[in-house]
């Protein structure tokens, strides 16, 4: 499980190396031990902050309430 902190740092290094596979390999080089986070989650990161301005998990909605409306 990654911090907030650190998926801000990768959502900035992906905006300067513009590769999620670059990104990869700048963290392997750095923590050799330690596995770097998928494409698919610095992709969904990179997006989730170009929406919302953050990388923070967002509130869910509760999608099983439903308004209707009756006209009489």
């Amino acid at each position: 499980m990654w911090t907030v902190h650190q998926k801000a740092q990768f959502v900035l290094r992906y905006a300067e190396l513009k590769s999620a596979v670059a990104v990869q390999r700048k963290w392997r080089s750095l923590h050799p031990r330690e596995k770097p986070p998928t494409d698919k989650a610095l992709n969904w990161w990179m997006n989730q902050f170009e929406e919302t301005g953050t990388v923070e998990k967002q509130k869910s909605t509760d999608r099983s309430i439903r308004l209707v409306l009756f006209e009489l």
